[in-house]
């Protein structure tokens, strides 16, 4: 039994809405495509990686959706977010075999302002 391994590359765009515009906690929604391109595929039989990658596809192409947080800190924001990736193509090229991207994405980071607010 042949299992893949694909190192896709994605790209997601994606429109976001935040529930109001003061307060400690703002909430917010995401939503849009993503499009990846594969960078690396490795079929993996009975122990042994075979980086023949004839079978994989090249191009990917789903839909994200996710929720979070933003926690206002003067010039700086603390967020938090969870995402779900649901892919639409098939991305093997292997007969009745089927794989399609599908995932759940924790996120969190700091984001810092630029520039001057007037």
């Amino acid at each position: 039994m042949q299992r893949p391994f694909r190192n896709p590359q994605p790209y997601p765009i994606l429109a976001r809405y935040t529930f109001g515009d003061s307060g400690s906690v703002l909430p917010f929604v995401t939503a849009g495509p993503s499009v990846g391109f594969l960078r690396k595929a490795v079929w993996v039989e009975e122990g042994e990686p075979d980086e023949d990658d004839e079978q994989a596809k090249s191009f990917d192409f789903g839909l994200n959706v996710g929720a979070g947080v933003t926690v206002p800190q003067g010039n700086r924001s603390i967020f938090g977010e969870l995402r779900y990736v649901h892919g639409f193509a098939n991305v093997v090229d292997a007969g009745s075999f089927e794989l399609r991207h599908r995932g759940v994405q924790v996120l969190g980071g700091v984001t810092f302002q630029v520039g001057r607010n007037n």
